[in-house]
């Protein structure tokens, strides 16, 4: 008994160009020479965590859509309370020097 193919088309609620979606886990993309075969973009891009296990086989990397689009990691941007605390350590340092 042969598997059953299957698709997924993405589309903008609004019909905006350039939208995405963002994902935790992207499970059952087919890969064939930088191109996603089974999931049709139109023009949509879909990001992932690749820092998941369930992701390990995207090996990181960014891939085309079917009819437009791009599969890539996500790129988590670092928070400002990270700039925050590291001005504070930075100036209790300089604090400390000066003693």
């Amino acid at each position: 008994m042969a598997a059953a193919e299957s698709t997924l088309s993405l589309y903008d609620g609004n019909d905006t160009k350039g939208g995405a979606q963002y994902l935790g886990a992207l499970l059952g993309a087919e890969l064939s020479d930088g191109e996603v075969t089974n999931i049709f973009g139109n023009a949509l891009n879909i990001y992932y965590l690749a820092s998941l296990p369930e992701n390990a086989y995207l090996g990181g990397l960014t891939s085309d859509l079917q009819n437009g689009g791009k599969l890539a990691p996500a790129v988590v941007p670092v928070p400002p309370s990270a700039f925050l605390l590291a001005s504070g350590l930075i100036g209790l340092l300089a604090m400390k020097r000066r003693r």
